[in-house]
């Protein structure tokens, strides 16, 4: 059952939020300070939270801002107030949304089940990404061990770039990118066809999360190697990351909050485990910046 706590200071207007409430199946705890909702979020889980503006001893905010050092609820605030300084207050500390006083109980529970929603959402998406850490540390280790062995055959490596490239239409559609394949669709590389274009992915999908909009694939082909180079104009790598930037867990200057600092740890191991190399170089120059990486496998 969903838990909410109400911190509210009118009496009146706790006690028919918390009676609206628990008839919709929720399981309402009440505080009517700063105080007293400290001390609940110390001692309970919550789901959610509706948090009034103005509290006998404090404010609303001063209670949200505390209560994420003890854990992270969402939030509702509820005003009095609905000038845009003070909702615009709200948003910048975190919350997740607003309702000003006086307000019908059906709005309410209709915010409520959004804000929840949309938290479901967020939990699903951080544990599809704790899964896929877990799964990439595990390969890692079966490389390292050599327990997961690789099968080179020999690819055609512009359909391999293809497989690459159509991975990515979405999200090239939604962030204005654009690949190109450089190729005379007739070079072959000596690959694990499956494992090479998961370390391919995996290069593609940062240069597009650090705002590349053009990225070139480019295929070379000789007697003794087959090069892949994967050149992007996004915004380039600092000169101090480049030499461990492939060391794992390593988190660059511009990586994104969310980045676990794994990916490109795993990108060398694949091609490693291939008898092959992989290098970085990139610019950061003004009206210069760009990102170039080399895999190369052996025929």
């Amino acid at each position: 059952m969903t838990k909410i706590l109400l911190v509210e200071d009118d009496k009146n207007i706790a006690i028919t939020i918390s009676y609206y409430l628990q008839q919709e199946g929720f399981t309402i705890n009440t505080a009517k300070t700063v105080k007293e909702g400290i001390e609940k979020i110390k001692n309970n889980e919550y789901d959610l939270m509706l948090l009034d503006i103005n509290l006998p001893d404090g404010t609303g905010y001063a209670l949200y801002q505390e209560m994420k050092n003890i854990q992270e609820i969402p939030t509702i605030f509820l005003t009095a107030l609905d000038e845009e300084k003070d909702i615009v207050k709200g948003f910048d500390l975190g919350a997740d949304d607003y309702i000003t006083k006086p307000f019908h109980a059906g709005e309410l529970l209709s915010r409520i089940k959004n804000v929840l929603r949309h938290n479901i959402k967020n939990a699903k998406k951080e544990l599809e990404k704790i899964n896929w850490l877990i799964k990439t540390v595990l390969n890692i280790a079966k490389l390292d061990s050599k327990t997961l062995i690789l099968a080179k055959n020999n690819e055609n490596a512009y359909n391999l770039c293809l497989e690459v490239k159509n991975n990515f239409k979405a999200m090239c559609e939604i962030n204005h990118a654009n690949i190109e394949i450089v190729s005379n669709k007739e070079e072959t590389i000596n690959c694990d066809k499956k494992w090479t274009i998961e370390a391919m992915n995996n290069i593609v999908k940062n240069a597009i999360e650090h705002g590349a909009k053009n990225i070139t694939i480019k295929i070379e082909e000789n007697t003794i190697y087959t090069k892949i180079i994967i050149r992007d104009n996004g915004e380039g790598i600092d000169k101090e990351d480049l030499g461990h930037i492939f060391d794992r867990f390593y988190k660059a200057k511009n990586s994104k909050e969310s980045s676990l600092g794994i990916g490109l740890a795993f990108c060398k191991s694949i091609i490693r485990n291939q008898d092959g190399d992989i290098r970085v170089k990139s610019s950061k120059k003004e009206k210069d910046t760009w990102t170039e990486f080399t895999i190369k496998l052996y025929n």
